[in-house]
């Protein structure tokens, strides 16, 4: 059997250890909205700053239209010779 010093000890030990872990939880969840509210911000943030252009790496885009526009002309160079052949 505890003594009733002990058994008041343990009694108030365990109700200060409660009182902290509530505490606890209550400021993790205020944190959490926090950091919530943070990441949403640093994402607005990151789509409204303006970005520097892409270097000085070719673009795909222009690479692949020159390209197409080579072969394109090939194609025309190609079909117009057989009619040249035929008229002379």
């Amino acid at each position: 059997m505890m003594n009733a010093s002990l058994e008041r000890k343990t009694k108030e030990a365990l109700q200060n250890g409660a009182a902290e872990i509530e505490r606890l939880r209550h400021q993790n969840s205020i944190l959490a909205l926090k950091a919530q509210a943070f990441d949403t911000i640093s994402g607005l943030v990151e789509l409204l700053t303006p970005k520097s252009s892409q270097g000085y790496a070719p673009d795909a885009v222009w690479i692949m239209r020159n390209l197409l526009a080579d072969i394109e002309k090939r194609q025309e160079q190609q079909h117009d010779e057989p009619a040249q052949q035929a008229v002379e």
